[in-house]
């Protein structure tokens, strides 16, 4: 599913049920097997992380960017950033 920059009411309401629904099946299960965030929790954290991005997908095109201006993360950079990660865990734990 591609994700424009101007979203209409529609998809906005889709995505936010969508983020309800697995929200709610996460946090039963969380809350199923006693870990302190439960449903609830899992539901808003899921819900305020889509709406962050969905002002971001809307507020995108009122700071000039395109969708041809974003860079996708690739296994590369993944990986090399994950390594500069482990160096500087290292280098803490040596000093």
């Amino acid at each position: 599913m591609d994700m424009p920059l101007s979203p209409s009411w529609q998809e906005i309401s889709l995505r936010l049920a969508l983020t309800m629904i697995a929200g709610a099946v996460i946090g039963f299960n969380r809350g199923a097997r006693g870990y302190a965030a439960g449903f609830r929790t899992t539901i808003l954290v899921g819900l305020a992380a889509s709406v962050a991005m969905i002002q971001t997908n809307i507020l995108l095109p009122v700071a000039g960017k395109t969708p041809e201006s974003f860079t996708f993360p690739s296994v590369r950079n993944f990986l090399s950033n994950l390594r500069i990660e482990i160096d500087i865990r290292q280098t803490r734990n040596l000093g």
